[in-house]
């Protein structure tokens, strides 16, 4: 870290702040003045007081003598030819930087020594006010973020730059994840992994028909749907976890809320010793990992097979996915394991409880109706024997049902009996949940559908939001290491990323 980005931020521990500050609201008038006012003179007066002392403490780094000879990285002996000013923009507001600029005729570019000495970003803006403007970004639409910035900074950004700001911010996010990043808590035995698909609402010009062709019609006419106005991201969560057994019987129960109080008061009395202990959940998510990709599902399961083996890089980890059903994602994340060749690891396809619970639902209420006692009843009689890996016997009932009772049903109700066959035959192979229960798995996508929620929907499913694919990511990948709680550990990575191309050529160059 530059000493210009340290001094920016450690500017406000100096005793000198305070014996500036009193002489400069010396003779104020104080009588009258609320509590509230006073204190936010003061914290006005503060910002100009540490841009003006920031302003010092750069002036004082310009070199007086600029005889000098410096050498470029061709080995080009370079006089110095002129002093150059660079606007900087710091959390206290705007300053000038004076630096001396070296260059001959004949060479391509010359060299400012000052700027890599700094550190200086490539734009105007400070990497102390790209970190506060950013974490804002991540968390809420661009005017409210910059409202803040302008309320607590006194700056006001254009929408334009920030963009820029974000781009550039963004572009390091999957190279920190595969080869950077580590996990503060230990890791468990067993690597589960989630996706699923959130869609994103898009800019008119990347809204398109499924043959690729722009919309033309002013207005949709009767019968027309509208297509190609979302695009989905992939979400993607990965985690470790401890096995913990469940019998059927026990899991019945939770989903269907039949603890009575003093079991309920038995657990919180279990949870409360454990934490005491030391000791982690059963089945609870340890460093839990999530991301958002809208560059389709191939390159999304590429990047998290990379995450995998950055956590696990001796291979030897069993690993267990939890899907919805969706046969997309489950092909595409097979065919990433047969390239990786970790078919063997992944020891269970597990399609979530809660999907296929509400399917069970959906026939209870076909067959009994909303408010009949006897659905769920039945529902409780179907789910334990799905849950005890009966799932041939509950598909064979349902065939039953319609062979005997067709004619008395309607078109709704057959339909609905028919969709749940369907789905449940389509899906059995990853309904063995006796298994899953015994190995002490987890049953439910929980995880990744609240990473849809929290991490994409909450923030660019907004009323009147539109995305490009590119904005869309960027913001997603900034918004993930805040909820992976890798935000500071980015931000320096970042910045030293950036030092790393703008001032030792050893990275790619940013183009927007």
């Amino acid at each position: 870290m530059s000493d210009l980005h340290l001094a920016e931020i450690k500017i406000g521990d100096s005793d000198n702040i305070l014996n500036n500050l009193k002489k400069y609201l010396t003779g104020e008038q104080k009588e009258g003045v609320q509590l509230h006012q006073s204190e936010n003179k003061i914290y006005t007066s503060m910002l100009e007081l540490g841009r003006r002392v920031l302003q010092e403490y750069v002036n004082g780094l310009t070199p007086e003598n600029n005889n000098k000879l410096i050498t470029n990285s061709q080995g080009n002996v370079l006089p110095y030819k002129k002093t150059a000013v660079k606007e900087y923009l710091s959390i206290f507001g705007p300053i000038e930087i004076q630096r001396p600029y070296y260059w001959k005729e004949g060479c391509v570019s010359g060299i400012h020594p000052l700027d890599g000495q700094l550190n200086l970003p490539e734009g105007k803006f400070s990497y102390a006010l790209q970190d506060m403007t950013l974490s804002l970004l991540a968390s809420c639409p661009y005017q409210e973020a910059l409202d803040t910035v302008e309320k607590f900074f006194k700056i006001r950004l254009w929408p334009k730059a920030v963009q820029t700001m974000v781009f550039r911010a963004s572009i390091y996010v999957d190279r920190f994840y595969k080869e950077v990043k580590n996990y503060d808590k230990p890791e468990c035995p067993v690597i589960a992994v989630a996706m699923d698909c959130k869609g994103i609402p898009m800019v008119p010009a990347e809204r398109s028909e499924i043959n690729g062709q722009k919309q033309a019609k002013v207005r949709r006419e009767k019968g027309d749907k509208r297509k190609g106005l979302r695009r989905d991201a992939v979400v993607t969560t990965h985690f470790t976890f401890s096995p913990s057994p469940r019998t059927p019987q026990d899991l019945l129960k939770a989903l269907m809320k039949q603890h009575t109080v003093e079991e309920k008061q038995e657990y919180k009395r279990q949870k409360k010793e454990r934490k005491g202990n030391g000791e982690i959940e059963p089945r609870e998510p340890i460093n839990k990992q999530v991301h958002a990709a809208m560059d389709g599902k191939i390159s999304a399961f590429e990047r998290l097979a990379d995450q995998i083996y950055r956590r696990n890089t001796s291979e030897d980890k069993k690993i267990i996915v939890l899907i919805d059903g969706a046969s997309s994602l489950e092909n595409r994340f097979r065919e990433e394991m047969q390239k990786r060749k970790w078919t063997n690891r992944v020891d269970a396809y597990i399609l979530d409880i809660f999907h296929a619970s509400e399917y069970l639902w959906s026939a209870g209420t076909a067959l009994y109706g909303e408010k009949n006692p006897e659905r769920q009843k039945w529902v409780t009689e179907k789910l334990l024997a799905i849950l005890e890996g009966k799932i041939g016997r509950v598909v064979g009932a349902l065939r039953q049902i319609l062979k005997k009772d067709k004619r008395r049903l309607n078109g709704g109700q057959n339909k609905t009996l028919e969709t749940t066959i369907t789905y449940f035959e389509n899906h059995k192979h990853m309904m063995r949940y006796n298994d899953y229960l015994n190995k002490g798995y987890p049953v439910g996508t929980g995880v990744v559908e609240g990473a849809c929620g929290c991490l994409v929907k909450d923030r660019t499913d907004r009323s009147g939001m539109k995305w490009s694919s590119e904005g869309a990511q960027a913001i997603l990948n900034l918004r993930a290491v805040k909820q992976n709680k890798d935000w500071d550990k980015y931000f320096a990575y970042y910045v030293e990323m950036e030092r790393k191309r703008l001032y030792e050529n050893e990275v790619p160059g940013f183009v927007i």
